[in-house]
């Protein structure tokens, strides 16, 4: 393994044999450098397979990265402040950097941020960064890219938050999906939100806007900014709340839902008083 330090003074702290050694760096199989070379900058140098526990330290007095072992041919790698952590038990781990980040899933990592925690069985998982982020036991191959308080729960494997705050996939919804926004749920299987807040997902569903509600099995959910749930009441139902009207191939739509063809067929849909019936108008129009 090489490491390589540029331009900044480091020092290493090994325990060979048992016995702490502060005053020798390590480098090919039973090389001692002299102290005399502990701290020159930009020096690259081999940890040797016989340190059992190597740590590198910035001068000061201050832990810069930490290599651990565990029993296995894969120790663990532990950068940022001391305070970060690997269980013993834990395989194969990274912690780029941040604070008080801590690890329990094999083969996992955790690039940065504060307060992040991947759990035991959430092996092949990462947080990218961010705060206060969780990945929950049994969520393997699951990542949280960044934000804050975003949560994988148990057993939602190989899902993904992509950032934002507060957004929760539920237990046992495998391979879900909120991209960000804040407050969003991924409540089942297969589930989607891409952004906005305050909505849900179910089992292969999608869900976006504002308090969307794709409960149902296969339903798709598009919510306006209007300050309400709007749901599904069914599976397999696709669901649009736009107080502005729905308009396609035009952007100025004239009703509730304005159609307008390639060769300039206008359907328009106009709202009517209640009890009365929809009016339905069909013109031929450039507009």
């Amino acid at each position: 393994m090489s490491l390589l330090f540029l331009g900044v003074p480091c020092r290493a702290h090994a325990i060979r044999n048992g016995t702490p050694d502060t005053n020798a760096l390590y480098g090919g199989v039973g090389q001692i450098l002299p102290s005399s070379q502990l701290q020159r900058p930009g020096t690259g140098v081999l940890i040797s397979r016989h340190c059992v526990l190597t740590t590198y330290e910035v001068i000061g007095n201050q832990t810069g990265l930490r290599l651990e072992p565990n029993g296995s041919s894969a120790p663990n790698v532990i950068g940022g402040a001391a305070i970060n952590t690997a269980e013993a038990t834990v395989q194969g781990a990274m912690i780029g950097a941040g604070y008080a980040n801590t690890k329990k899933g094999n083969w996992s990592v955790i690039a940065g941020g504060t307060n992040n925690t991947t759990f035991p069985a959430s092996d092949l998982s990462i947080i990218g960064g961010g705060n206060g982020n969780t990945i929950r036991p049994s969520a393997g191959a699951s990542m949280i890219g960044g934000g804050k308080a975003n949560t994988i729960q148990t057993n939602a494997y190989e899902s993904t938050i992509g950032g934002g705050y507060n957004n929760t996939i539920q237990p046992g919804a495998d391979h879900s999906t909120p991209g960000g926004g804040c407050s969003n749920t991924n409540s089942a299987s297969d589930a989607t939100v891409p952004e906005g807040d305050k909505n849900v997902a179910g089992t292969n569903s999608f869900a976006a806007g504002h308090r969307a509600k794709a409960t149902y099995t296969g339903s798709f959910v598009w919510a306006d900014s209007t300050e309400a749930d709007f749901s599904t009441t069914g599976t397999k139902q696709f669901v649009i709340r736009a107080a502005g009207g729905v308009g396609i191939g035009v952007t100025n739509p004239a009703g509730q839902l304005h159609v307008r063809s390639a060769n300039f067929v206008t359907l328009e849909l106009n709202t009517s008083p209640p009890g009365t019936p929809t009016a339905w108008r069909s013109r031929r129009s450039r507009d």
